[in-house]
């Protein structure tokens, strides 16, 4: 039961960030102050608020109040015309397409809930939050030089994405080291994963879903490391590292924009985290080969493809990780290995589309079936367990049907018309379940 106390807590926090919204718009008119400094001031302002939850708040009910006045001043400021003009200001200073205001008090009232109580797991994602994306940005405006595109189109800077790692370093390990009983080896590791991983979260956020991110992805980060020994925590940050720079030393090699690369590293990740290391061999393999194996020049110079490349390919496979408690391990395993495979051969159809189209489809077909199956399907053989022979080669006429299907469905590489790769991403999926039912 929420207490008088804990209301009158409620009242106080709402009233003062109110009264910092009506200073930063003072401030704005006396001295004419950068949009995005406004900005941030009222991000700190909401993230130092909410730190102050666990010491006041034993209830979700407060925490859900406040979260629901600062989403209705924020629509307020963001729909009625006269609300914008005198402060609106504060908050949309900045002329970019974004919800992260309204993700903010969202994120806050879901990492609350989530801790349960748990004071440092609630504080070290709030403070991240609020001090490493507000600082980073405002590095980045002023000194970035160093620039990278983001899934937006729009650019980031490295010198606001290393200031982010720094503060979220700082961030977990401090309180952990001084507010837990975990090691100091452990802390050290899980706050440079941790600084990692959220640095990595912010790069690929866009229209502001960093606010939701940072907390609620830095929560489940920091609940899986918290316990773990230095030797396992030592090979989560070497892995992490590992497909990091992997992708950023094919940078010159690749399709994908910068943002959809780093979206990839957290894909791996995310594979590696689940899976293991052989659900890392496929995707690699790929990513490495296709375009050694089928180069676009135009293509490795634009980067066009981005998070949507990215989901239809690796992202998609994904859902057979998901699906292997039930299909069973080796079945899951292939079923993922050959939408891979398939999506390795649709980039081969598509190859001969637009550099060769006068190649009839009886000589790109089977050409870029076999070509997928070699890359992917012969590795399987090493590490697929039992019966990958036999899956092996009943791969081929499974890769051959999806590349026919993939001809006759997608019209890829026509001039000025998108690809469409929810479509691939279908084909291929269709193309591992056939392969995984019909298996001897």
């Amino acid at each position: 039961m929420t207490t008088t106390r804990e209301w009158l807590a409620t009242a106080t926090i709402a009233t003062s960030l109110l009264l910092v919204l009506i200073l930063l718009r003072a401030l704005a008119g006396r001295t004419g102050a950068h949009g995005e400094l406004l900005r941030k001031g009222m991000h700190i302002a909401l993230g130092a608020s909410a730190l102050a939850y666990p010491w006041f708040f034993r209830s979700m009910a407060p925490v859900l109040a406040i979260a629901a006045l600062t989403l209705g001043v924020l629509l307020l400021l963001r729909f009625a015309p006269w609300a914008r003009t005198n402060l609106g200001t504060v908050v949309h200073g900045v002329h970019r397409l974004s919800e992260g205001d309204l993700w903010f008090p969202v994120a806050i009232a879901m990492v609350f809930r989530l801790a349960r109580g748990n004071t440092v797991l609630y504080v070290i994602p709030v403070l991240t939050l609020a001090i490493a994306d507000a600082f980073a940005a405002l590095i980045g405006t002023r000194y970035g030089r160093l620039r990278y595109g983001t899934l937006e189109g729009g650019e980031k800077s490295a010198e606001g994405s290393v200031a982010f790692f720094l503060i979220a370093f700082f961030s977990a390990h401090v309180p952990l080291l001084l507010f837990t009983g975990v090691g100091r080896a452990e802390c050290l590791l899980i706050a440079l994963t941790f600084g990692f991983l959220v640095m990595l979260l912010e790069a690929v956020a866009w229209r502001g879903l960093d606010n939701l991110f940072i907390p609620v992805g830095g929560f489940f980060l920091l609940r899986g490391y918290i316990g773990m020994p230095a030797r396992a925590l030592s090979v989560v940050l070497a892995m992490t590292i590992a497909i990091f720079v992997v992708v950023v030393a094919l940078r010159r090699r690749r399709t994908l924009s910068d943002g959809a690369a780093l979206a990839a590293v957290l894909i791996g990740y995310l594979t590696w985290t689940l899976g293991g290391w052989r659900w890392l061999v496929p995707p690699l393999l790929f990513f490495i080969s296709y375009t050694a194996l089928w180069p676009r020049v135009e293509q490795v110079r634009a980067r066009p493809h981005r998070l949507s490349a990215v989901l239809a390919v690796p992202g998609s496979a994904l859902l057979w990780l998901a699906l292997a408690p039930r299909l069973g391990e080796d079945a899951a395993y292939y079923a993922y290995t050959l939408t891979l495979a398939a999506n390795l051969a649709f980039v081969g159809v598509t190859w001969f589309r637009v550099v060769r189209p006068a190649t009839a489809a009886r000589i790109s077909v089977p050409t870029s079936s076999v070509v997928g199956w070699l890359v992917l399907l012969l590795p399987y053989l090493l590490v697929g367990g039992a019966g990958a022979p036999g899956r092996t080669l009943f791969a081929l006429p499974v890769l051959l049907a999806g590349a026919a299907g993939y001809v006759l469905l997608v019209p890829c590489g026509a001039p000025g018309r998108a690809h469409d790769w929810a479509r691939q991403a279908t084909i291929g999926l269709a193309t591992a379940a056939l392969g995984a039912l019909l298996v001897p």
